[in-house]
């Protein structure tokens, strides 16, 4: 998520800001002085939770479980690239309902 605010130009940061996450688009902002580091600070944490997956397996499957509870109904899992297919299977097969 860091990547995008501080590398991926206005947009990401605009639409967040209109969507009431402003204070922790700054956060991220404040942290990342320059395009190389993707830093999420305690403060904007909340980001974290609101727009992605993370930490452990019972972690993510608790946002997920709050995410389909709250309507979603496709959420759209995007896998890091380069990482050993045993370990891309350990998280789907985490996160499958």
């Amino acid at each position: 998520m860091a990547f995008y605010l501080v590398s991926m130009g206005p947009l990401y940061r605009r639409t967040l800001h209109r969507l009431g996450h402003g204070e922790g688009v700054e956060e991220v902002l404040a942290a990342n002085p320059t395009p190389r580091t993707f830093e999420v600070p305690e403060p904007a944490r909340g980001l974290l939770d609101e727009l992605t997956l993370w930490g452990d397996a019972e972690h993510a499957r608790a946002a997920l479980d709050r995410w389909y509870a709250a309507g979603a109904q496709l959420p759209c899992l995007t896998l890091p690239p380069g990482r050993p297919v045993d370990e891309l299977d350990q998280v789907l097969e985490s996160l499958r309902p």
